[in-house]
């Protein structure tokens, strides 16, 4: 038994095979949709999985397209497990399957780009492999503009062969494992990675950092297997990225906490006011330093919050200096905003990696953070006009208001007033404190 769910979609997460931009984005969804499968065995019971994202190349109904039922579609058909990999496709003309769709490996994909920027053939003995990208579409605001378009995520590919088994007797079936739909249906994963702690809290911090930096990282993990999170990067990208470090092998870094004096600054009338570093990263190492009077005030949902937008630093340093090949190319196309036209970083990187949070990691460092509140029994947001998640994404915002990128926040004074109640630990804040 197959449960078919229609999914909305506003981040047009899935497969693409050509541009979109700001004045055809309204082609996208006439020719793209987004399903859930949920496979149920004979007494009902939610066994496995996936995500069935549908691209047509012809006027097609996307409503009449069903698992294993195409309604005369011609265009492609991938099904993606529950933890964000891509498990297989297929390609159809008027509703036949012709070729079957794989996931490619970093080192397919980069064998066949060097056979064809070597002036070869992409086709070996009869056999020839097409790449679909992956990714999302993305808006880049200012106060004066918008700016569409589509940023990669990476690749599949589908090789055609002359040879008939090329679609086996029953080429429409989803073939993965499902990523670990859940005992009775609840949608979480328990398949994600394991966390191999490469972030480390050093020995001198105060045990509350380890504690708190512990949990943080373990929703990150969480999160980028959750059913529900999964059909919206723009609610787990920086989770992804976190779990990226913590499971790296060659990317280790340490947490630790410092004293940064509160520095005085001026207004144009002479009026001063005082600003405070409530954590800072080397843009080299991508070591970690929590400031000691932050520590000192903050509560835990402070810290935490710190701890994710430091975090979200040190994986923007790790693009830069530890990346290489494909996954360089994918990280800088997710994040533009730290490279120039050449596509070289930019020297210095402190207005472009807080641009960055605001236009593409705000809402899912708020979506970790909100995860992280709920673990600690913080159900309802201190502000009761918004919602927890929106009071989380006003404590990021009045983290970067005094950066360049604050023009993109929606609310200033509400998020400014709402970040002073965790950071300053005031009679209306969440009152959770450990540190």
């Amino acid at each position: 038994m197959v449960y078919e769910i229609a999914m909305l979609n506003p981040d047009k997460v899935g497969i693409i095979s050509k541009a979109y931009t700001g004045y055809d984005m309204s082609k996208y969804d006439k020719t793209h949709g987004l399903k859930l499968l949920l496979f149920a065995d004979e007494s009902k019971k939610i066994i496995k999985g996936c995500y069935m994202a549908i691209e047509a190349t012809s006027n097609t109904d996307l409503e009449k397209v069903h698992y294993k039922k195409t309604n005369g579609l011609s265009g492609y058909v991938i099904y993606y497990n529950l933890d964000g990999s891509t498990s297989n496709g297929v390609v159809y003309s008027n509703g036949k399957p012709i070729y079957k769709i794989k996931n490619s490996s970093e080192s397919e994909v980069m064998m066949v780009k060097k056979q064809i920027e070597s002036g070869g053939d992409r086709n070996v003995q009869g056999c020839s492999t097409q790449f679909i990208e992956t990714g999302y579409t993305y808006c880049v605001y200012t106060p004066y503009s918008e700016n569409c378009g589509w940023q990669s995520t990476g690749y599949s590919s589908y090789t055609t062969c002359d040879q008939e088994e090329d679609v086996n007797q029953d080429p429409d079936s989803y073939t993965g494992g499902g990523g670990g739909g859940g005992g009775g249906g609840n949608g979480n994963s328990t398949s994600g990675p394991p966390i191999l702690k490469e972030i480390k809290v050093d020995s001198t911090a105060r045990p509350c950092v380890d504690t708190i930096a512990t949990a943080v990282i373990s929703k990150a993990a969480e999160i980028q297997n959750v059913l529900s999170n999964l059909l919206s990067l723009s609610n787990v990208n920086a989770s992804a990225a976190i779990s990226t470090m913590a499971n790296s092998s060659t990317y280790k870094i340490k947490i630790g906490e410092h004293l940064f004096n509160d520095q005085t600054k001026y207004n144009s009338d002479g009026s001063s006011y005082l600003i405070r570093k409530n954590g800072v990263t080397n843009d080299t190492t991508g070591f970690i330093y929590l400031n000691k009077l932050m520590l000192n005030d903050g509560t835990d949902l402070a810290v935490a919050a710190t701890l994710i937008h430091e975090l979200m630093h040190s994986y923007m340093v790790y693009g830069i200096h530890h990346t290489t090949g494909l996954e360089r190319d994918v990280f800088r196309d997710m994040n533009m905003f730290l490279f120039d036209q050449s596509g070289a970083p930019f020297a210095n990187q402190g207005v472009p990696q807080h641009i960055q949070m605001a236009n593409t990691y705000v809402n899912s460092m708020a979506a970790l953070l909100t995860s992280y509140a709920t673990s600690r029994g913080i159900l309802t947001s201190p502000d009761s006009s918004i919602s927890l998640s929106e009071y989380c994404k006003d404590i990021f915002w009045q983290d970067l208001q005094h950066s360049q990128a604050y023009i993109a926040a929606p609310n200033k004074n509400r998020s400014a007033s709402n970040g002073e109640r965790e950071y300053k630990n005031t009679y209306n804040s969440t009152k959770k404190k450990k540190c």
